[in-house]
């Protein structure tokens, strides 16, 4: 075990084998961090079943996706959020077009959106609800532990208010039991943020009690 990575190293035949796991400085749950555990998580599994086939209990199941978690899927939807919302402004037939112009048009089509993956969604819930004042967030996947606020970025919501915002809102849902982690959609059509993946950067972090995700998108 090293600055450099961890190895594993063992004995096969009289053969000496090992596999070394190279070390990060930092870990944060981006979809291009998800893809590489995943990638490791794969890797380790098909290095030890064709190594130490003997070793490995029958009853031991595939590795699992981490695409297919909750987390994921929500990242999924907040990735294409963009693409939808535009779609819908392209109406045909001379139909009214569906326009996002406010942060609750946002939440009524994200709400619509989280039902396709989970049964309960739980819409403008309070979250400390043993305490005499409630915030409450704007969507609860209970059974996940995930809290999602949303914002709109416009005129009047600007960069620097979003990140007043979403700073207070963390320490608010920081204490609550039944989030642990917090994922922000942030809908910006008219690119009012100017550097979206810096942006995102700056707002996301994991302390041990609420890992905090934000997404931009267009």
């Amino acid at each position: 075990m090293g600055k450099d990575g961890v190895s594993w190293q063992f004995n096969v035949d009289g053969e000496s084998r090992g596999i070394t796991i190279p070390s990060a400085e930092s870990i944060s749950y981006t979809p291009q961090d998800i893809a590489n555990v995943d990638l490791l998580n794969k890797t380790l599994f098909d290095f030890f079943e064709l190594r130490l086939p003997d070793e490995i209990s029958p009853d031991v199941p595939d590795p699992a996706s981490p695409e297919d978690s909750a987390v994921a899927r929500t990242k999924r939807i907040f990735d294409r959020f963009g693409d939808v919302a535009r779609q819908l402004d392209e109406r045909q037939r001379d139909r009214q077009p569906l326009l996002m112009h406010d942060e609750y048009d946002v939440q009524y089509l994200l709400h619509g959106q989280l039902k396709i993956y989970f049964d309960d969604v739980r819409a403008e819930t309070s979250t400390e609800r043993h305490s005499s004042v409630s915030p409450r967030i704007d969507f609860l996947l209970e059974q996940h532990s995930i809290g999602i606020e949303v914002k709109r970025a416009s005129d009047s919501m600007t960069p620097k208010r979003i990140r007043s915002e979403l700073a207070e809102d963390k320490e608010q849902y920081r204490k609550d039991s039944n989030i642990e982690t917090l994922l922000c959609l942030i809908y910006d059509p008219s690119h009012e943020i100017r550097n979206s993946v810096e942006f995102e950067a700056d707002l996301a972090d994991s302390p041990s009690n609420l890992t905090t995700l934000v997404t931009v998108t267009h």
